[in-house]
């Protein structure tokens, strides 16, 4: 609710240049919203495949290869 409040205050001046209206500026929420989302989900990725227990040999263990394949399918759908 901080960044719509910030959208709808601060209308056409800084990063919210050009939202004059209500509509623009609950777009520009929107669109906020999603880029935070899809920043945390990106964040997630990279700790899953930096996490050591991925790595090693074990029950856990995931090759290169399947990581590789499993981080672009992920990316795949954040971009979809």
């Amino acid at each position: 609710m901080l960044v719509f409040s910030r959208v709808a205050t601060e209308g056409s001046y800084g990063d919210y240049r050009g939202c004059k209206t209500l509509a623009s500026k609950l777009e520009k929420y929107k669109s906020l919203k999603k880029r935070k989302n899809m920043e945390e989900q990106i964040k997630g990725l990279i700790e899953f495949a930096l996490n050591p227990k991925y790595s090693e040999e074990g029950d856990n263990y995931i090759s290169d290869g399947e990581m590789n394949d499993i981080l672009i399918e992920q990316l795949k759908k954040l971009v979809k």
